[in-house]
């Protein structure tokens, strides 16, 4: 009694998404045929900048635990150099599957992408994995990466006078 009965679907998912990131613990780099990185990754002021190889497709990744017929929301605090970056989500580890996301980033700040586990090919559960990748010589930081569970619509009612501030 006198519980709140709605569940709190406001919890991060990942386990090092920042802010202020410290180490680069539950991330990887793409890597080419021969096993080698596609490019570099470090922690640069708190934010967490991978750099990506010349003239090939270079990715960094994270990974969450997905549940099946679930919607997940994927917030994004990223600065990128020139060109865009593809923020993917996938079943398997592949920096070009989309079966979860398809996304692009094209400037500087936060970016949203709202899914779920359900698709035509059926519903996943297990590992899911967040890409971003593109095929240039530049660097993106990641500031943050939240992943929450999405219970309904209702959660992206604005809580404020400011559409940034999100239930």
């Amino acid at each position: 009694s006198g519980e709140n009965p709605k569940k709190n679907n406001n919890v991060q998912l990942l386990a090092n998404g920042g802010p202020s990131f410290s180490a680069t613990t539950g991330w990887a780099v793409s890597q080419d045929t021969g096993g080698s990185d596609d490019g570099t990754l470090a922690i640069s002021s708190g934010a967490l900048q991978f750099t990506g190889t010349s003239g090939t497709w270079s990715g960094v990744r994270t990974t969450f635990t997905g549940a099946a017929n679930t919607a997940y929301m994927v917030e994004v605090d990223v600065d990128i150099e020139d060109h865009g970056w593809n923020f993917r989500g996938h079943t398997a580890n592949s920096q070009h599957g989309t079966n979860l996301f398809s996304s692009s980033i094209s400037n500087d700040g936060v970016h949203r992408v709202v899914f779920t586990s359900a698709n035509t090919n059926g519903s996943f559960s297990g590992t899911f994995y967040i890409w971003f990748n593109n095929q240039y010589d530049e660097y993106i930081k990641i500031n943050s990466v939240k992943v929450t569970e999405v219970a309904t619509l209702i959660d992206f009612i604005p809580q404020s006078a400011s559409s940034s501030t999100w239930r």
